[in-house]
């Protein structure tokens, strides 16, 4: 069954890579991985590093897929990936 409620401008914005995604992905991992080191800090960060860089593209993606928007799905996917890398290389810098 396709999709049929049409893409927001919210899940577009999840379709093209931007260097602000970039910052926020590089903050989130490095909150979450200070998180994860200091005991003072709540464990809850982490989390929420995620829910702020990876789930929004991995939805778009998900949702351009079924409306049938195969291009948009890889620009989400790319978003995503890009996220992953930048969340993996501030945590690492911690």
């Amino acid at each position: 069954m396709p999709y049929t409620l049409g893409l927001t401008s919210e899940i577009l914005a999840r379709t093209q890579p931007t260097i602000y995604d970039l910052v926020v992905a590089l903050a989130a991992g490095a909150a979450g991985a200070y998180a994860m080191v200091d005991a003072r800090v709540s464990g809850s960060l982490p989390g929420v590093a995620i829910a702020v860089s990876l789930v929004p593209p991995l939805a778009a993606s998900g949702l351009c897929l079924g409306a049938g928007q195969e291009q948009l799905a890889a620009g989400a996917m790319i978003l995503f990936l890009a996220n992953f890398v930048a969340i993996q290389l501030a945590a690492s810098t911690v």
